[in-house]
């Protein structure tokens, strides 16, 4: 099993972040791929025996242009006072089609693409995540953090917490094992003076990361600790939900 974390470019031509982790938490592959095909390829490489894909991008569309999603009406409602709500959906502001879908489906694996829960089993999901609110959950945090707006200071400090946060998973359960001298560990450590695309793609990477430990989180724990806001006809989104002590 893997569990991929693709954070989905709304188009082809800008790069989407790409991280695959084993069933231990490590990482077994990280990067960026522009095209569908060279997406596609990430995925297909990573799949054969079985795989949990978390897309941090709109999977169950079919909702017209003007409305939005149950999904993410939900997760506003829930997070939408700590800045973590997400942003609205629909066929228009898609230009009537559904990369996250079209991906997945494209796939020769016989995707699920409706959240069952996986119970440790041996397979191929697909689910919708989207970062911010599982990064709330995921660092006990009073308030999402601001790495993907602002001045490049403030997104720069904002992935900094965002690191933090990730290594605080490595003991959690599942742990989240990241490599210390991996891509995502030396452009974090390079953060100073980036901006613009380069900046973005750090963004991007990381956000995959986060997108591949909350596929390790739902095939780990299902509903048992995961909100799944929404459902199969109008979409959904999968959020951890770790227990407080």
């Amino acid at each position: 099993m893997r569990f991929v974390g693709v954070d989905l470019a709304w188009g082809g031509r800008n790069p989407s972040g790409l991280a695959a982790l084993d069933p231990e938490g490590r990482v077994a592959a990280e990067g960026w791929a522009t095209t569908d095909g060279e997406v596609a390829a990430f995925l297909a490489a990573h799949d054969r025996d079985g795989a949990v894909v978390a897309l941090d991008a709109p999977l169950v569309v079919a909702n017209p242009a003007g409305t939005r999603r149950a999904c993410e009406a939900e997760l506003q409602r829930r997070y939408g006072g700590v800045g973590a709500g997400p942003y609205p959906s629909n066929l228009g502001l898609l230009g009537g089609r559904v990369r996250a879908m079209d991906l997945v489906r494209g796939s020769s694996r016989p995707y699920l693409t409706v959240p069952r829960d996986p119970r440790r089993g041996t397979g191929w999901w697909a689910v919708e995540v989207f970062p911010h609110p599982a990064i709330v959950e995921l660092g006990g945090l009073g308030r999402a953090l601001r790495y993907k707006k602002g001045p490049p200071e403030v997104r720069r400090a904002g992935l900094r917490t965002l690191a933090l946060v990730l290594a605080g998973l490595a003991a959690a359960d599942p742990p989240l094992r990241l490599d210390a001298g991996g891509l995502l560990a030396r452009e974090l450590a390079a953060l100073a003076g980036r901006r613009g695309r380069a900046l973005k793609a750090v963004e991007d990477l990381a956000d995959a990361h986060v997108c591949a430990y909350v596929a390790l989180w739902w095939w780990w724990h299902g509903t048992a600790a995961s909100l799944v806001a929404g459902d199969d006809a109008t979409g959904a989104i999968v959020v951890p939900r770790p227990a407080r002590r």
